[in-house]
């Protein structure tokens, strides 16, 4: 497990290199990570989510919950792909299911808030 994780982080270190400089640079450009954030100055589908994660590992549930509740699906996605790539090979591919139906629940939220002002 420790040795595929070592060959995927080595095999993706532009990748990794490159995420973390637009981290960077964003954050010390805009004071944002958000493109959309930083462009348009609204919100996008996913805003919420690193505030939610750190209250989530703080456990401070409640907190990540208000912050943005899709940050418990995303986080059992990362855990179910983590889970199949490392540990245990799932015998069906049921990521693409997944990936879609987290991303439509984050858009939708993000719809409930903007155009019906509910959150």
């Amino acid at each position: 497990m420790i040795n595929k994780l070592k060959k995927d982080i080595y095999n993706n270190r532009l990748a990794i290199c490159l995420i973390i400089a637009y981290l960077v640079l964003m954050q010390a450009m805009f004071s944002t990570l958000c493109p959309i954030k930083a462009i348009f100055n609204v919100n996008c589908p996913g805003c919420g989510l690193t505030h939610a994660t750190i209250y989530m590992f703080q456990g401070q549930f409640e907190n990540a919950f208000k912050e943005n509740y899709t940050v418990f699906l995303w986080w059992g996605f990362i855990v179910l792909f983590f889970i199949d790539r490392y540990v245990h090979k799932f015998k069906i591919n049921i990521f693409p299911a997944v990936l879609i139906f987290v991303s439509v629940i984050t858009l939708a939220r993000f719809v409930l808030i903007y155009l019906f002002k509910i959150n």
